[in-house]
């Protein structure tokens, strides 16, 4: 099954980066895992903390070999400040992140009427992506109490 594992990586010298990315590709080819692309998003400025580095790989994998990805990002935490490994991918958000901020910070403002007449699949989609966009750092801190108010009537 091919995943997407989205890292963003704390702020760290260049060089720290190219020893992760070895360590990681030798990690994938003893374990036998077909990694199909690496993309560097580079760095993102974050609303709440840092510049952050963003990295996205996409693998070709089996769900045993996913649970000894997993492990080995936890033991890696002091280099890794998040990360998610997903089926579906994600790309399109990160690299219009600042379209979307820019829209995000205009005209996020979702009434209520109009969410009622949203049908099911969609509100499930809604939250999802409201979801990604808070993990992410997408969506700053002011409008969270909002967010809280729609995720409650949505999910």
């Amino acid at each position: 099954m091919i995943y997407n594992i989205y890292l963003i990586l704390k702020k760290f010298k260049k060089e720290f980066y190219s020893f992760f990315f070895k360590s990681l590709t030798s990690f994938f080819i003893r374990s036998k895992i077909k990694i199909l692309r690496i993309i560097d998003y580079g760095e993102i400025i974050f609303f709440k903390k840092n510049n952050k580095r963003i990295f996205s790989i996409i693998f070709f994998c089996n769900k045993i070999l996913l649970i000894k990805i997993l492990k080995l990002f936890n033991l890696k935490k002091e280099s890794i400040a998040f990360f998610i490994i997903l089926k579906k991918k994600i790309n399109f958000y990160i690299e219009n992140i600042f379209k979307i901020k820019n829209f995000l910070s205009q005209k996020f403002l979702i009434l209520p009427s109009i969410i009622n007449k949203i049908n099911y699949k969609l509100q499930k989609k809604i939250c999802k992506i409201i979801k990604l966009l808070k993990i992410f750092g997408i969506i700053p801190n002011t409008l969270n109490k909002y967010i809280k108010k729609i995720k409650n009537f949505l999910c």
